[in-house]
């Protein structure tokens, strides 16, 4: 927002609502309590909430369904946890953004379910994009545990946790992890796939695969 003017960007999460806590629960303390209290407003009407900036840059909350974008025009679109998300929230956005030179989509998450189809394809797709060593197009970054990784040893998880000291602790991620279920745990915190996570209970994974054939 502050790097040019006049910039429009669009937030969405899984419901308004959860977009409309962030802003104005945790963006907002921090900015009133940082140095660039100053460079910003808040307005908080239901319906219009957005943050706006000294040069004419704001930032709108976004209903992450297919139409909620449309006429508009956006240079920076942000989807939050996408595993809750499908494709009619980037849908949403898409088209705001084809007149921008520089308009950029940025989808954010931890891994999903079995049913977060739309953000598996994003990850799928960034995974190859790494993989091919491409540049141009897609950025990709993914911190998660290496499959067969011993996830319960806290010596390891700052190799798959970057935000560990930092806006959480080893004693609330050890809290969770023994009070959560385990697959969910592994999600939430190692990033992990059910797959991944050893998630074939009723069908073995090579049985399903060798089906499949």
């Amino acid at each position: 927002m502050l790097a040019a003017p006049g910039q429009t960007i669009v937030y969405a999460s899984t419901t308004r609502l959860a977009a409309r806590t962030k802003l104005f629960d945790k963006w907002w303390p921090r900015l009133r309590r940082s140095p660039l209290r100053e460079a910003f407003t808040l307005t908080r009407a239901t319906g219009a909430e957005a943050l706006r900036a000294v040069n004419g840059s704001t930032m709108y909350l976004l209903s992450a369904d297919e139409g909620a974008g449309h006429g508009e025009v956006v240079d920076l679109a942000v989807l939050d946890e996408c595993w809750r998300l499908d494709a009619s929230a980037e849908q949403a956005v898409r088209p705001a953004m084809a007149t921008r030179r520089n308009g950029q989509l940025w989808c954010l998450s931890t891994a999903g379910t079995e049913r977060s189809v739309f953000w598996r394809s994003k990850v799928d797709a960034g995974r190859t994009v790494a993989e091919l060593g491409l540049t141009e197009g897609m950025a990709y970054f993914e911190w998660s545990a290496a499959d067969g990784a011993d996830v319960t040893d806290p010596d390891g998880w700052p190799e798959f946790m970057p935000a560990l000291g930092v806006t959480i602790d080893a004693h609330t991620v050890a809290a969770d992890l023994a009070g959560m279920d385990e697959q969910e745990w592994r999600r939430a915190y190692a990033n992990q796939w059910p797959d991944a996570a050893g998630g074939w209970h009723a069908i073995p994974k090579d049985v399903w695969t060798a089906a499949r054939l």
